[in-house]
């Protein structure tokens, strides 16, 4: 009686679907909207000027070595201190990419240079102890 019932729930269900796929209305205009191109956009007046506090107080006024040192050393004991690599990465990136241009995009690369620099031959990334086998 139970799957009696499913079986039917489940043919409703497919019929109504059929139905309202079959009555869709054609598209006549298409979508004019569309995204604008990285650095197309720019924010004025506060928020621009928060924006480029952060470019240039938080990401370029970081130093790229002190990012990469614990990955090169691996002799840290706090082991969140160098999650930071990645939101530094993340911000710097994303400033990348409201605002391209080649100071930034150098940092970037010396920045993930460094990272892949530091990496183990068994493809390890730790900023603490010997590298696991």
């Amino acid at each position: 009686m139970k799957h009696g019932i499913r079986w039917a729930g489940i043919c409703a269900v497919a019929a109504a679907l059929a139905a309202s796929a079959a009555d869709r209305v054609p598209v006549k205009v298409g979508d004019e909207l569309a995204y604008a191109p990285p650095g197309a956009v720019r924010c004025t007046g506060w928020t621009g000027a928060a924006i480029e506090t952060c470019r240039v107080g938080r990401i370029f006024g970081q130093s790229v070595p002190d990012l990469v040192r614990p990955f090169e050393e691996r002799v840290m004991t706090n082991l969140w201190r160098c999650e930071f690599w990645g939101k530094w990465f993340t911000s710097a990136a994303l400033a990348y990419r409201y605002q391209p241009d080649a100071p930034l995009k150098a940092v970037l690369d010396k920045a993930a240079g460094g990272l892949v620099a530091a990496q183990s031959p068994n493809g390890c990334f730790r900023p603490t102890g010997p590298t696991p086998s």
